[in-house]
């Protein structure tokens, strides 16, 4: 019935696999089987006859294709074994690589003439400074130097007409998010990261310069979590920082708010000392004793915040007693010395204002006006503390 010999056939993934055999009439039907399941023509195979000659062709061959494949013609059986070799004859495992570190990718080739392609997600790799394709004969190799987290996803091997397919996942090197820091001047603000080994070390910089501790800023690690802090944010704390773990980094922007004193006490816990409070209230419990030395205090003031205009005291008997300053006298100086002490325990600092300003340089009456006008009582308060600030401005016999 069959006219021709059958032998086995090697093929290679990806070539044409072609099964040939002859019959004694050109009348005669041939079936072809694999593993006894009848094969039909597709896009990928097709079936011919030409006189006595039949045969079956794969286009691309797939691993898949290797096995038993039977021709029948009437009621006679005939077997050809086919074997089918791998094009890419290396393993090809999923990847994990850590963010920063050197990423490979290798693969091995049945013949040293196999070209072979790189691809991921689709798009062809090309050459450039942070990835090197090269090859030494049936093997090839992709080396991505520094890996970044936009590297993790599917690469193909494409040689000749197979391709195969590689996962790589790439960890993060640092763990932690990174997001902006809005500070306060004077107030602690801290940097924190954290690493996905504890044997990573981290360096810290500033608008490109590296950072070195001081009494001011620490540096401090435990295992995985690093951390910067500053106790005291000055204005030029503000910048770009920028962490280095290895070969990856990561950035932090840090914004540090001008403070603004909301009122007297906000400004005297921010600024002042005990020696300066003791200077300006001494010096005005033991020299204020006449109008002129009112005279001296409010040219002081006015110097300092000149919007801000005093009343000296009136002893002009011809006016009314309510018209005149409170004298100064021993009731005035415990007055004055009960309200420092309130203040350094940390009164409110309008009570201050009220019974040092309020009742020392102005009137009864115009003391209870004040009350009502909550404006010109921050102006008074202001106006004293940058007194407080300058405490030289008022020395003894002034």
């Amino acid at each position: 019935m069959f006219t021709s010999e059958f032998n086995p056939v090697h093929c290679i993934e990806g070539k044409k696999l072609q099964l040939q055999c002859a019959v004694y009439s050109e009348d005669i039907h041939v079936e072809w089987f694999k593993d006894n399941t009848k094969m039909d023509q597709n896009e990928d195979l097709s079936i011919e006859c030409e006189g006595t000659n039949r045969c079956l062709t794969i286009q691309h061959a797939k691993m898949s294709d290797a096995g038993q494949y039977t021709m029948v013609a009437r009621n006679v059986l005939k077997y050809i074994p086919v074997t089918v070799k791998a094009m890419l004859c290396s393993d090809l495992n999923p990847i994990l690589c850590i963010e920063g570190e050197k990423l490979q990718l290798k693969c091995s080739v049945y013949s040293d003439d196999i070209d072979v392609e790189w691809l991921k997600d689709e798009k062809k790799i090309e050459q450039n400074d942070n990835t090197l394709i090269e090859n030494k004969g049936r093997y090839h190799c992709m080396t991505v130097q520094h890996a970044k987290l936009s590297d993790a996803g599917q690469y193909i091997i494409v040689a000749e007409n197979v391709q195969k397919y590689i996962t790589v996942t790439v960890q993060a090197m640092f763990t932690s998010e990174f997001n902006p820091v809005n500070c306060i001047e004077g107030e602690k603000f801290k940097l924190k990261c954290s690493v996905y080994s504890e044997d990573i070390f981290v360096k810290w910089l500033k608008d490109n310069t590296k950072i070195k501790q001081n009494e001011n800023l620490s540096i401090e690690s435990n295992g995985l979590y690093h951390c910067l802090t500053v106790l005291d944010a000055k204005l030029w704390d503000a910048g770009r920082y920028t962490m280095i773990a290895r070969n990856v980094q990561k950035h932090i922007t840090v914004t540090v708010q001008a403070f603004v004193e909301k009122d007297l006490w906000d400004q005297i816990k921010r600024y002042s000392r005990r020696y300066q409070l003791n200077s300006i209230l001494s010096t005005a419990i033991k020299n204020i004793q006449t109008v002129d030395d009112y005279d001296k205090f409010e040219a002081i003031v006015v110097q300092c915040y000149p919007i801000i205009r005093l009343q000296t005291p009136n002893n002009d008997s011809d006016h009314p007693p309510n018209n005149n300053l409170i004298p100064v006298d021993r009731n005035t100086e415990k007055q004055i010395i009960a309200n420092r002490e309130l203040l350094e325990k940390e009164l409110y600092p309008k009570d201050y204002i009220d019974g040092f300003l309020e009742w020392f340089i102005l009137s009864l009456e115009d003391h209870e006006a004040l009350r009502n006008k909550e404006h010109l009582r921050k102006q008074m308060a202001h106006s004293f503390l940058k007194t407080i600030l300058q405490p030289d401005c008022i020395g003894k016999n002034q």
